[in-house]
């Protein structure tokens, strides 16, 4: 599978972006989405950390275990099909709860960026969903080749 390296913007995954639970800090959640984002640049078993495949299947994207890291890793990115079929999963899923008239990813994008999205996810980890999934929209789209939802 090919690679890109993109470099990361401060803003990207600031903890300011978060907003802090009972169960994770602003910084918990700047941090998860960050590795998971280095993950998704490398996209290898290496690369596929304890922690990248604690906060995938525990907190986005409503992944189940699939019982272990390597279910996990077999199930969604041993191949290129099927990372790019968890890149279109992940964007379709934060299109369950933005405004439904919204069907593009550019159109999700606009309003993550319009309404402020992160604040407006104020609970668990959609505001980390958000981050991610525009961070995804901005820097794999065009790389895996994925079409609007």
């Amino acid at each position: 599978m090919s690679t890109k390296k993109t470099l990361f913007k401060p803003q990207d995954f600031a903890p300011e972006l978060f907003i802090a639970t009972p169960w994770a800090t602003a910084q918990d959640k700047s941090r998860g989405v960050r590795q998971v984002a280095e993950f998704l640049l490398q996209p290898t078993y290496e690369n596929f950390t304890q922690p990248v495949y604690h906060t995938l299947y525990q907190y986005l994207y409503g992944h189940i275990a699939h019982y272990d890291r390597d279910g996990f890793w077999d199930e969604w990115f041993a191949t290129e099909q099927q990372y790019v079929a968890w890149v279109e999963q992940a964007i379709a899923t934060v299109g369950r709860w933005v405004p439904p008239e919204l069907d593009s990813v550019e159109e999700i994008k606009a309003w993550i960026d319009s309404k402020d999205g992160y604040r407006q996810a104020d609970r668990s980890w959609k505001d980390a969903e958000l981050a991610l999934t525009r961070w995804i929209i901005n820097n794999l789209i065009e790389w895996v080749d994925v079409s609007d939802n």
